[in-house]
């Protein structure tokens, strides 16, 4: 009896264990994707940037846990010294003091568009796992 007991009990820590891991790996996608944002960000130079009183980052798209994150970050992160405002949209409308746009996976159908709206300008687009 008390080896039966002993197998159901480390298979219950094993599940909660398993389960854990499922779920921090969840809450850790949104932080990553902010991170590997603002890290790529910090590391591009805009034309004109001198002239900027803030980045303006623009997210279209409706994932928010990716949104909370990174207006999260945004909060306590500066690209040289200037403050990060996060912006969002369901689609591309105002594209006017716009530095980086980074289109969540739910609106991959929308590249093309938000690519041939912003060729030649200077604004980062970024994607979310697009193929």
């Amino acid at each position: 009896m008390k080896q039966l007991i002993r197998i159901i009990s480390i298979l219950f820590i094993c599940q909660i264990w398993q389960s854990s891991i499922i779920f921090a790996q969840q809450l850790q996608r949104p932080v990553a994707v902010s991170a590997y944002i603002y890290n790529f960000a910090k590391n591009v130079e805009w034309q004109n940037e001198s002239q900027f009183k803030e980045f303006n980052f623009l997210i279209i798209g409706q994932d928010e846990k990716i949104i909370q994150e990174m207006r999260e970050m945004a909060k306590t992160k500066t690209i040289r010294e200037k403050p990060i405002r996060i912006t969002t949209a369901a689609v591309l409308t105002d594209i006017n003091n716009v530095q980086l746009i980074f289109l969540l996976k739910d609106k991959e159908e929308s590249l093309v568009k938000v690519f041939d709206r912003i060729e030649g300008k200077n604004i980062l687009l970024v994607t979310d796992s697009y193929q």
